[in-house]
């Protein structure tokens, strides 16, 4: 029986900031939460390329332990080139913390996979240390050379979570 995915997203009054998005084909078994770099073009009925790779990680880990993926974002503004966004007064969003601790303390699994440019502003700094304030474990699909989580559309379909020990990293960039 093929199970339906259940989608859902949070966006600000102007949806120039996504906060969260859902998608559930298993409410029963537990949520993967994949902290990305910032949204792209997904929403509550459409799912953009990395949206489908999540869940296709999601759905090959532990044995179909997993039943739902929620993705939040170190940067919340919506858009396609990252270059862009740092153009933007407020790239990260009035609510964006609340958003990744909420969903990293409901999740089974916390995936950091934002790439290379999780530098920007520190931002990875200070949400590692925000989870790590809520003594949250997080994983990555792999590490880049200069030490940030790879994004799982580049990575490898065959991978497996492992911890993101990212205070033990010498060389990440600042």
């Amino acid at each position: 029986m093929k199970r339906i995915i259940k989608d859902g997203a949070v966006f600000d009054e102007s949806r120039m900031y996504r906060y969260s998005l859902t998608r559930i084909w298993d409410p029963i078994k537990e949520k993967v939460v994949f902290i990305c770099l910032n949204p792209s073009t997904a929403d509550e009925m459409y799912n953009d390329n990395t949206v489908k790779k999540c869940i296709k990680f999601a759905k090959s880990w532990h044995g179909g332990k997993y039943g739902m993926i929620e993705i939040v974002n170190l940067f919340a503004y919506c858009g396609t080139e990252f270059y862009k966004i740092k153009h933007v007064n407020d790239p990260i969003g009035p609510e964006t913390n609340d958003y990744i601790i909420d969903a990293a303390k409901s999740a089974g699994l916390v995936i950091a996979a934002w790439g290379e440019n999780g530098t920007y502003k520190n931002r990875y700094k200070e949400v590692l240390s925000l989870l790590e304030s809520e003594n949250i474990e997080v994983h990555c699909l792999d590490v880049l050379k200069y030490g940030q989580p790879k994004h799982p559309l580049f990575a490898n379909g065959r991978l497996e979570p492992t911890p993101y020990n990212w205070r033990d990293i010498k060389f990440i960039l600042t």
